[in-house]
């Protein structure tokens, strides 16, 4: 089984500054394991709920913090996170 961990801060550009938001910071981990991947998406900060995707797969809303896409197969995703305030933040792990 490998794991593979990536860690993103991710502001907003040209976003109105909100003393009580923290930036929205997505953490995305990564579990092979007979040849079918697991993606689980973590986000923390911004303002939920979070509407969370991953390339071909349902669309995942909540208040998080996780959310989980099980028995995908191999290859290549864009991970897409947006809360209730800020545009979407997308990050491309190939798997």
């Amino acid at each position: 089984m490998k794991k593979i961990f990536i860690l993103l801060s991710l502001i907003g550009v040209g976003a109105p500054i909100v003393a009580s938001q923290d930036p929205m910071a997505i953490n995305v981990e990564t579990t092979k394991d007979n040849g079918s991947v697991d993606i689980t998406v973590s986000v923390d900060g911004g303002i939920p709920p979070y509407n969370v995707e991953v390339t071909d797969q349902v669309l995942q809303i909540g208040a998080g913090p996780g959310f989980v896409f099980s028995d995908l197969p191999v290859g290549s995703y864009v991970v897409t996170v947006t809360d209730s305030d800020d545009p979407p933040q997308e990050l491309s792990q190939e798997v």
